[in-house]
Formats: structure tokens, C-alpha cells, sequence
């Protein structure tokens, strides 16, 4: 957009109003500050330009290749060689010329004729980076200061070595030998992440490899200091991007914000050339937009397929890598993670990259290898293939021997026809499961299947598989549609489930048992979604079946009380709430005693309900009581364990009990992130933003919830009050650490989302609008902020509400005010 607005001002004869122009095509003004930047920046190139390329070209080319400053001093240095030049300057091999001690070094100088603004920046930029840095693997700043010509220098440690894939080629390392080496690299990066600092051009020829095996980072001419509030490297208004084209990552091949990631791209191009003598994009000729093309939109070959390939360098870069099974499995997944086209689906950090190739170095799981269950199996039997063995013939027999007895057992009660249909079935069930199980063998695939693979497959035969039992065909939708809900994608579990209904219904009838269980798991999706009628409608429906049949209760009628509970909790109808999840709680206790996983669910929903409606005291008890019975359960339930720990940790923040509330709540977001579940991670995020602005911590805020917020819209949580209430905790943090501008557009979202969500005296609501007051009174724009009340005041509310309102905007102004 930004491109077609600029091409579109530009196009605005001289002399006429752009500005107007401008304002009549775009109505956010960031937008049209950039764009104006840019167009102001092109009309300074096009002044530029005005001279003539040869006598421009004469001047750049003035420097004669650096000779006559040969023999020069430059503060204590002697200028010996020059050993080095690059887009902006010479670096010349030195001695110390005052005599005091022999000390070689490399002094760094513009080049002559590139003494421009943009330039002297970039160098001293470059300098106070060096100063900031402080690692063995980087090479130190040692002086600096103004040569006689007035230009400013600085003198490095100097580095005597070979570039990094060179020196690994020469010595024929192993591929292990490699990765250690790489690790080392890793922690030099690390420490300039830490420091705010991303290099942005990390190549083999910026690190160089000394005689006696250490690597050294070299070369800090384009690194950026990173905006601590943002993470991002401070934004440069140029078209051109100082970079190298086959080590970049896509976000800098598209001038977009770049940020550690982009260094931890360039690491993984990095590794991959060290590991199989090849880059992993590979452009089809050398013009830039091929080259664009490639590394944008083309993925690379596995480390392990390339490896076989011959390379432009010949096959002697291959020499020392011992075969490509050295590569395949983890070591491929690690390279491609780090590869990852989209910037937040990489290593978050050097540290976790380099972490997971020391795992890998050891014969441990790693990051990189997403959770399936034919990869967590391999690593076990790698290391315990007598136990494995034994265990899998007890499976076996186990799984016969409950296919017998369940035969046996409709043998007994039926007539023999009919229990011939029952193998048949079973049979046709197991041929089902072994036939998914075989597909997901990395032989049939050729590559790793996960969970999701596994589970889209097997929804795609049901139809041909059952097209005979559609009592079968029921079951199998119904597990799968609940698998995938575990796994947090709702959509695919609802067409599984709606289909699964659909069979029951016509099966067994709609005020079957059958049909209530499909509600109910339905009615859970549907939840998830936010289609909060719908839900409502099945949970009713399931819960009358259920009551009818059994009036000592069900589990099925548990969770559709639960499920009700829940709805109106999201309604804010917590009234209606408490008595079904109430009864929900004592009819699980009934089933199961005091304890099991549904039970500690229910009184998850409970605590919420008991929460909302003031009983605080209760509410903490029912989420000890979740937690604890969770953590004594023999089978792990490690996500709604932390769930747990999410509603505790947020009520104990919030009753003032900071510590060992956000004490929980970050137990909980390392238990979500090891599952990777996003719509999981949202929801600590919200609770870890609640607990931040409780106590006042604003940054943090910050932080939490553009996380939280990005997670939200990657999960389609949007429409949830969660999402809207976090869009005004985000949007309040970011006005009261002085970002009010960056504040308003997410506070107007967040009151439109909390208008649809809340009821209209909802506090929630209440206070969104406050803080858009007090947001628009930070920028001085009173006159919103009075209009903004005046609007409210149109809602119907009661007297208390109306207080409540009043104390809310007034607070708000005044803030920003005083």
C-alpha cells in the first residue's frame, strides 16, 4: 500500500497541493508521515542525481585502491596493508607507531568520496556498537577517534584467519566438529542480541576462524541497534537496503522491519552451506528478482537432499561431511526451522537454536521436531530397545485380548449372526488403524508425519472405509473431531462432529443418548468458536436427554451443565452461571468421588463463575482445588493443569498476591509453549496482562500483550471478550508508557469487540472506554474525549453503573491531564 501511495504522490505535478492529495487517498496518518518521508527522500535522490554519473563516478573512484594512505598514522597507529575493503570503508592491517609495545590491529577508515551524511553515520554506528560489545568470539574495539583528514576511524582487535566454511573444508571436520563450532558462533551473536544489537550481514566471510580454533564475528558496518520497546532494529527511511543478497533473509529482501530473527535466518543459511557445501536458495540466474524470487518463495531442499547435489564450488566442500544420514531427521528440521520464512515461526532466540543442536549433538529431543508420536517413539526405543520390545508385544496382547473379550462378551448376549457383524466391524476398524498407522511410517511418506497429517488422512478415507457402517463411521468422526479440538483446530473438529451428529440422529434419534454424547462434544467446539447460540441450544438439548435417562446423572450431563456455565460465563450472565456449574461440580463428585480430570475441570468453571460474582474466597479454593488434583493425577494433563494455574495466578495478582501469582502464571505459559498451542498461549497472555497492570507494570504489559494479541488473531479468537478486554489492557499500557497514538486504533477495536461481547453496563466496557478517554486526553484532544462520554451517556444504565462509568472516564482524563 505504502508503495502504490508514494508512486501516486509522486505522480502529483510539482508545485500542486501532495499533501491534500495524500489525505483525500489515505486516512491514517502514520501512513501518510511515511509515505511524505518518502517522497521527500526521493526528491533528495533525485538532487543527487543531478550530477553527472561520470563525474560522479570519477570522484568514488578517486581512492585510487586506498595506496597513498599506506605508511600514514592514524592516532598511535601506523597504516602497514590494506587487508580489506567494503561498501563504506578500508580496513588497513597496523602497528603501533608510538614504539611504546608491539601490537598488531585493523584500523577501519571511510573510503575517500563516501564521506556522505547517510555514511558517517552508519560508521559511527558501527563504532559505538564495537564499544558496546564485549565477547571472545568478537573481535574488540581497541581505540578510535578523527584521522588528520578529519574522517572518522577506529582500531579493531586484529584477526588473523580463515573464513568460517574455508577453514572447515580444509580440515575436512566432521559434521559434528561443524555444529560445535557453529555453537560458538551462536553465543557471539547471542551476547550482541542481548546488547540490543543485530548485525544484520552474518556470512562465512564475517567470521573468521583462527589457527588455533576460534571463531571471531567481524564486520558490524550495517548492524542496527534494536528499539528495546519494539525488538525491532530502528527503522531507516531508505529504498535501499545495504545487505547480502544470498545470506538475507526475506524480511530484509522486502525492506521490512528486521529484528534477531533476521540474524538467526542468516545463521541457518550459514549452517546450511556448512553442512552441505550448498546455500539453500539457489536462484535459476543471477538477476535480482530471481534472486527475490528464491529466497521469498522458494523453500529449500533438506539439508540431507542438497548434500548429494553438486555445488558451485565443486564437490571438494562436501569433503569431511560423512554421508547425508548424518543430516537426516533432526539435523534437517533444525536448519529448516531456522529458515522458516515467516520471521515468528523460527528459533525465538539464538540460544533456543543453539540449544537444540546440542540436543541433537546428544541424542535428545529437540524443538525442531514437532510432537509426533512415530518421532517421540524413535528416541525412546533408540535408547531402550530391549524394554520397547517387550512392552510392544504387552501391547499387542493387551489389544487382542480386549478385542476378544469385547467379542466374547456380545457372543454371550446376541444371537451368532449378530456377533459376526460385531468382528466384522472390529476388523474393519482395525484395518482402518493399521492402514493410517502404516502411512504415517516415514518409509510410506519419506518424511516425518505429525498428529495433524495422521488425523487429516484418516478423515479423508472415513467415507470410502464406512460407507457400510455408518455406526462405525460415527464413532471414528467422533474421535477424530475431538482430537482435533485438543489439538486447537476448531473448525476441522466441527465438520467432523456436526457429520458424527448427523449419523446419531438418523441412527438412534434425537433424544438418544448417542445424540446427547455428539451434542455435548459439538457443543464444546462451538464454544471454542464463540457460536455461543448454537452451544447453548445442544448443551439444552443433551442436558434434557441426559436428565430423562438417568436421574442420578451422567458424566454427558455434567459437562453439558458445564458447558451451559460456561456460555453465560462469557455472556457475562454470571447469575445464570454459578447454579449450573455448581450442579455440574456435584454431579462429577457424585460419578467420580473427589477426584479425576473432569471433575478438576468443572471446578475450573467454577472458580470463574465464583470469581465473577465476587466470591473470591471460593474461587481460590476451587482453583487450589483444580491444581492439586491435577498434580496428583497419575496421567499428566499438562494443558488443563495449566489452565489452572492461569485462573490462580490471575486472581491471586489481582487480590494483591503479585508473586506468587505471576509465579503461576508463567508455570503455565512454559507448559503452553511446550505444547505450542496458540489459543493456550493467548489465554496466559491475557491473565499475565491482567496481573502486569494490576501492579502497575506497564512495560511488561506491553510485551505480554502484543504477544497475546498476535496469538489471538493467528487462533481466530477475535470475537472472544478475552480478546477484546487484552486489546484494552495492551492499548492502556501503551498510552501510559507514552505510545498513545499507538494506543487509539487498538482501544476503538477493543470497545467495538467489547460492545458486541459485554452487555451494555458490562464494567469491562466501562473501563475500555475509559481508557480511550484517556488516550484521546493524551494526545490533547479533549474534544474527543468529552464526545466520547457524551455518547456513552446514551446507553441505559443504573445509577451505580453510571458511577462506575463517571469514575471511570474521569480517572482516565485526568491521568493524562495532571
Amino acid at each position: 500500500m505504502i508503495e502504490s501511495l508514494v508512486e501516486g504522490a509522486l505522480a502529483v505535478p510539482a508545485g500542486a497541493p501532495r499533501a491534500a492529495w495524500l489525505s483525500a487517498n489515505c486516512v491514517d496518518e502514520s501512513v501518510r508521515e511515511e509515505v511524505m518521508s518518502l517522497v521527500a527522500l526521493d526528491m533528495d535522490a533525485a538532487g543527487f542525481l543531478a550530477e553527472p554519473a561520470v563525474a560522479k563516478a570519477a570522484r568514488l573512484l578517486a581512492d585510487d585502491d586506498g595506496l597513498s594512505r599506506v605508511g600514514q598514522e592514524v592516532g598511535h597507529y601506523r597504516l602497514v596493508e590494506e587487508i580489506g575493503r567494503g561498501g563504506m570503508g578500508v580496513v588497513y592491517l597496523a602497528e603501533r607507531g608510538d614504539g611504546e609495545f608491539r601490537q598488531g590491529a585493523a584500523v577501519k577508515l571511510i573510503r575517500r568520496g563516501l564521506d556522505t551524511e547517510d555514511i558517517l553515520r552508519r560508521f559511527r554506528n558501527e563504532r559505538q556498537i564495537l564499544a558496546s560489545l564485549s565477547h571472545p568470539n568478537i573481535a574488540r574495539l581497541l581505540d578510535g577517534g578523527t584521522a588528520p583528514d578529519g574522517s572518522p576511524y577506529f582500531v579493531m582487535e586484529y584477526v588473523e584467519g580463515e573464513p568460517l566454511v574455508e577453514y572447515c573444508d580444509r580440515r575436512a571436520l566432521s559434521a559434528a566438529e561443524r555444529l560445535r563450532l557453529f555453537r560458538t558462533v551462536c553465543a557471539a551473536v547471542s551476547h550482541a542480541h542481548q546488547n540490543l544489537v543485530v548485525h544484520r550481514d552474518l556470512k562465512p566471510s564475517n567470521i573468521l576462524v583462527t589457527k588455533d580454533g576460534t571463531p571471531k564475528l567481524l564486520d558490524f558496518g550495517v548492524a542496527k541497534l534494536l528499539d528495546p520497546e519494539r525488538g525491532a532494529a530502528a527503522h531507516t527511511r531508505t529504498r535501499a537496503r545495504v545487505l547480502t543478497p544470498e545470506y538475507a533473509s526475506p524480511e530484509q529482501v522486502r525492506g521490512q522491519n528486521v529484528t534477531t530473527a533476521s540474524d538467526i535466518y542468516s545463521l541457518g543459511v550459514v549452517l546450511y552451506e556448512l553442512l552441505t557445501g550448498a546455500r539453500p536458495c539457489e536462484p535459476k540466474d543471477d538477476s535480482p528478482e530471481e534472486l527475490a524470487h528464491a529466497i521469498c518463495d522458494t523453500e529449500p531442499a533438506r539439508p540431507s537432499e542438497a548434500v548429494s547435489r553438486p555445488t558451485r564450488d565443486g564437490a571438494g566442500r562436501l569433503k569431511g561431511v560423512e554421508n547425508l544420514r548424518s543430516l537426516r531427521g533432526d539435523l534437517d528440521n533444525i536448519v529448516l526451522m531456522a529458515l522458516r520464512k515467516e520471521p515468528e515461526r523460527r528459533y525465538r532466540t539464538v540460544d533456543q537454536f543453539s540449544e537444540d543442536i546440542r540436543r541433537h549433538l546428544e541424542g535428545l529431543p529437540v524443538a525442531a521436531r514437532k510432537d509426533t508420536f512415530s518421532y517421540r517413539a524413535s528416541k525412546f526405543v533408540a535408547r531402550n530397545k530391549a524394554g520397547v520390545a517387550a512392552a510392544a508385544a504387552v501391547f499387542v496382547a493387551l489389544v487382542a485380548g480386549l478385542a476378544a473379550t469385547a467379542w466374547q462378551a456380545r457372543v454371550a448376549s446376541r444371537e451368532r449372526d449378530q456377533a459376526r457383524q460385531e468382528q466384522a466391524k472390529a476388523e474393519q476398524l482395525n484395518q482402518f488403524l493399521q492402514s493410517i498407522l502404516s502411512a504415517a511410517s516415514p518409509e510410506e511418506r519419506g518424511k516425518d508425519a505429525t498428529v495433524v497429517e495422521v488425523l487429516n488422512d484418516a478423515a479423508s478415507r472415513i467415507d470410502t472405509e464406512f460407507a457400510d457402517l455408518p455406526a462405525l463411521k460415527a464413532q471414528v468422526l467422533l474421535t477424530i473431531g475431538q482430537t482435533y479440538q485438543v489439538l486447537g483446530i476448531p473448525d476441522k473438529s466441527e465438520r467432523a462432529l456436526r457429520e458424527a451428529l448427523a449419523l446419531n440422529v438418523k441412527l438412534y434419534g434425537e433424544g438418544s443418548r448417542e445424540a446427547a454424547a455428539s451434542m455435548v462434544l459439538l457443543g464444546e467446539t462451538l464454544l471454542d468458536l464463540a457460536k455461543y447460540d448454537e452451544c447453548e441450544s445442544l448443551m439444552t438439548r443433551a442436558a434434557a436427554t441426559e436428565r430423562k435417562s438417568s436421574p442420578a446423572g451422567t458424566k454427558e450431563l455434567a459437562l453439558a451443565l458445564q458447558g451451559l456455565g460456561e456460555i453465560y460465563l462469557r455472556r457475562g450472565e454470571y447469575a445464570k452461571a454459578l447454579p449450573l456449574l455448581l450442579e455440574s461440580v456435584a454431579t462429577f463428585e457424585k460419578i467420580s468421588g473427589a477426584g479425576g480430570e473432569d471433575l478438576a475441570y468443572a471446578l475450573i468453571s467454577l472458580g470463574r463463575a465464583q470469581q465473577r460474582a465476587g466470591d473470591v474466597a471460593a474461587a481460590e479454593s476451587a482453583y487450589r482445588r483444580a491444581v492439586a488434583t491435577y498434580r496428583g493425577l497419575p496421567r499428566r494433563f499438562d494443558d488443563r493443569l495449566a489452565t489452572a494455574l492461569v485462573n490462580l495466578g490471575g486472581l491471586l495478582a489481582a487480590k494483591g498476591e503479585y508473586d506468587e501469582g505471576v509465579a503461576a502464571l508463567r508455570e503455565a505459559e512454559v507448559i503452553f509453549e511446550r505444547q505450542g498451542i496458540p489459543y493456550l498461549l493467548f489465554e496466559s497472555g491475557y491473565y499475565l496482562c491482567s496481573a502486569y497492570v494490576s501492579h502497575g507494570d506497564y512495560a511488561r504489559t506491553v510485551e505480554a500483550g502484543e504477544k497475546a494479541i498476535e496469538l489471538g488473531r493467528r487462533s481466530r479468537l477475535e470475537d472472544t471478550p478475552d480478546f477484546a478486554v487484552t486489546l484494552g489492557f495492551l492499548g492502556l499500557s501503551l498510552t501510559r508508557t507514552g505510545r498513545a497514538k499507538e494506543a487509539q486504533p487498538l482501544l476503538r477495536e477493543a470497545l467495538v469487540r467489547a460492545k458486541r461481547a459485554f452487555p451494555p453496563e458490562d464494567p469491562k466496557t466501562l473501563t475500555i472506554e475509559g481508557a480511550l478517554g484517556e488516550c484521546l486526553a493524551a494526545q490533547k484532544r479533549y474534544g474527543a474525549a468529552v464526545r466520547l462520554r457524551c455518547d456513552a451517556e446514551e446507553v441505559p444504565m443504573s445509577e451505580q453503573k453510571r458511577d462506575e462509568q463517571d469514575g471511570f472516564k474521569t480517572n482516565g482524563v485526568l491521568h493524562a491531564t495532571r
